[in-house]
């Protein structure tokens, strides 16, 4: 079957893909708003919103998937919406109908980053590098595991040495520019690596996961094939549970093999840092919403929001602004609560500082942007993953023990 059928066929399986956008009960609306207004006057307690729901979040502009009783409570408070425009499908189509085919890397010559690479063109992407002279470091390519629909998900190390790290892209599938950054930076790091980049590769094992939902990416759906939100896919703190999807089992597996100090997860539909926790699990963690700001709640609790910092202040040196949260930072769960996060369980379990990182406002930005984004958090990413080195703590721990107080 061809990739564009396919792509047609998992479009029209709808609501089953986990995207509200092929819900019928659901419309875009647009609201000329910022996100702290809307909290202010349309949600005040978080509750008849969640994070789901907004397809983007601008500085004075959202867009919501709304239903019905969505639609009647903006109506009660005086909000004046409009019908939106789905960028994200439009950029896909884009993508799949392009003239001479879905786009593939010529031959030893550099990439079109002004184009999308989809998940047959990044395997052929990274495959390349583990070829001979396909990069200047030590690299090495994994399949961690695969997806529902049998697609392999990729890790690219790089580097031999040092604290391991994890820089990981598309838990949702239509949140794809923070993947295509990653996939840039490898590219360069192994061909035409800056003075960063090269400090980089020797001072810290680094991993490299660009599609975690492949099968998502390829029908721009947020889930994965059985219609999951991967990001809710995982064990809560202070559970035994197991993960209740193929993909999310595949990372605990991968992640519990290894001992990384900090990782990331790219995703879009606003811009901003978002650390842990995403929910506050027991009624034993205080202050809420209960960010993990001292090691009375976590041994590395003293941790989370420097190493978040070390990703915002960067961003923001070199131009970049967010719309969510003070200084590019927000704690998950004073933003919306959700539970079964990958974040949580990283943290959690693996004593990792993971963070959230919401790249991009609209969620699969138009290619041509890809350039302007990858060159806004570049130096983002190298202060970020750095801070495993900078920070002197080297390397992460591979306890399991429960994160909150006994």
């Amino acid at each position: 079957m061809s990739p564009r059928l396919s792509a047609l066929l998992l479009t029209l399986c709808g609501v089953a893909l986990g995207s509200y956008r092929f819900d019928p009960a659901r419309i875009l609306v647009e609201i000329d708003m910022s996100f702290e207004q809307f909290v202010q006057q349309v949600d005040p307690t978080r509750t008849a919103f969640d994070r789901n729901d907004f397809e983007m979040i601008d500085r004075n502009k959202l867009q919501i998937w709304a239903t019905k009783p969505h639609r009647d409570l903006l109506t009660t408070r005086g909000i004046r919406w409009t019908n939106g425009v789905d960028h994200g499908a439009a950029t896909f189509a884009a993508e799949v109908n392009r003239s001479g085919g879905r786009y593939m890397d010529t031959p030893n010559a550099e990439p079109i980053w002004t184009e999308y690479c989809g998940y047959e063109c990044m395997t052929a992407r990274l495959s390349a590098l583990i070829g001979s002279g396909g990069c200047s470091f030590p690299v090495q390519l994994y399949n961690i595991g695969e997806t529902v629909q049998k697609r392999m998900i990729w890790v690219l190390k790089i580097g031999g040495a040092g604290p391991q790290v994890l820089m990981a892209g598309n838990i949702h599938g239509d949140e794809t520019t923070g993947g295509q950054l990653l996939q840039r930076w490898v590219w360069e790091t192994c061909n035409q690596p800056s003075i960063e980049q090269g400090d980089l590769a020797r001072s810290v094992q680094a991993y490299y996961m660009p599609m975690f939902n492949p099968d998502g990416y390829e029908s721009n759906s947020r889930g994965n094939a059985n219609g999951a939100d991967l990001n809710r896919a995982f064990p809560k703190p202070g559970t035994t549970n197991g993960a209740s999807q193929p993909e999310a089992k595949a990372y605990i597996d991968f992640t519990s093999a290894h001992n990384f100090d900090v990782s990331l997860m790219y995703h879009g539909g606003a811009v901003v840092c978002n650390y842990a926790y995403d929910s506050c699990y027991t009624d034993t963690i205080v202050p809420r919403p209960c960010p993990p700001a001292s090691t009375a709640m976590h041994r590395r609790g003293n941790e989370v929001i420097p190493s978040a910092d070390a990703y915002a202040r960067a961003y923001i040196a070199g131009g970049g602004s967010c719309n969510v949260g003070q200084k590019c930072l927000v704690n998950g769960a004073a933003w919306y609560v959700i539970e079964g996060s990958m974040q949580d369980w990283a943290f959690y379990f693996r004593n990792t500082l993971d963070m959230t990182m919401e790249v991009s406002s609209v969620k699969r930005v138009s290619a041509t942007d890809l350039p302007k984004f990858y060159e806004s958090n570049k130096e983002a990413i190298h202060k970020f993953m750095m801070y495993s080195v900078e920070s002197k703590n080297g390397v992460g721990s591979n306890s399991t023990r429960n994160a909150y107080p006994e």
